[in-house]
């Protein structure tokens, strides 16, 4: 699988995240440098693999470094990532209810995360036959997409 991001998927990946901070009650602004800053910025079209963050936007408009990520932003990153990676590895497979459904169950996102990565799924698998068995495995697991009546 291409982990490699779009403008649209780093879009969708970002807007993620921040529903689950905002679920959480958490709030950060960064300051982000590199590829996926200038493919948000729109000056390259290129995909990226990473989001460099160089610091902490402060209410001052400063900008303070941070060496790693605060504790809850890391948990809330790689909750979204492994989410994201699972919902679509569990949705290119289906019907088969294999490590990557279970891992999914594991990881019990609310309903509101799993539509987030739902979003962010269909960003790199638009087709019908995709957004078909994402929403069994959605239905699978208790939540209803409520995108399904437009596909």
């Amino acid at each position: 699988m291409d982990h490699r991001l779009a403008r649209g998927g780093l879009n969708d990946a970002l807007a993620a995240l921040g529903e689950l901070l905002d679920a959480r009650g958490l709030h950060y602004e960064l300051v982000l440098i590199g590829g996926a800053s200038l493919l948000l910025r729109g000056v390259i079209a290129r995909p990226t693999k990473d989001v460099d963050v160089l610091g902490a936007r402060e209410a001052s408009g400063g900008v303070v470094r941070l060496e790693a990520l605060p504790e809850p932003l890391a948990r809330a990153v790689a909750d979204v990532g492994l989410a994201c990676f699972k919902l679509y590895a569990a949705a290119d497979r289906w019907p088969a209810r294999d490590r990557h459904l279970d891992d999914l169950v594991a990881l019990a996102p609310t309903p509101d995360e799993f539509l987030a990565a739902a979003r962010w799924t269909r960003t790199h698998d638009p087709s019908p036959a995709f957004a078909e068995n994402l929403g069994a495995v959605l239905r699978s697991l208790g939540v209803e997409d409520p995108d399904a009546r437009r596909r």
